[in-house]
């Protein structure tokens, strides 16, 4: 073999190396294209995932300003409980008073018929 041959049967075998790199290029770019889409999808997934916890997230001020909320609404029903009982007690009062007025009265009038 001259020189020529072995010099274009290196330069095929060359080129056959270049034939098959460039296949698995090709087939690494695929790979890897698809690899980037499959971690797209996952980080529209995570950031979707993240927004509903953080949408449903209570901080500490929002927690606070609902404890402070809640015990007025608690106190404002505990006085309005209160204030009713303490209508329906000064009414029963009035009510027994009235009657005390009466019997005072009836005993008034048959004490002064028995003084007759």
């Amino acid at each position: 073999m001259n020189k020529e041959d072995k010099i274009l049967s290196i330069l095929d075998l060359i080129a056959s190396e270049l034939q098959s790199t460039k296949g698995e290029l090709t087939e690494f770019k695929e790979d890897m294209l698809e690899f980037k889409e499959d971690m797209l999808e996952f980080k529209a997934e995570t950031e979707t995932r993240f927004d509903k916890i953080e949408q449903n997230m209570v901080t500490k001020d929002d927690f606070e300003s609902f404890g402070i909320e809640l015990e007025k609404k608690l106190v404002d029903l505990v006085d309005r409980k209160i204030n009713k009982q303490n209508i329906m007690l000064e009414s029963q009062f009035r009510a027994l008073n009235e009657r005390v007025f009466r019997q005072e009265t009836q005993v008034e009038l048959l004490r002064g018929k028995e003084a007759l």
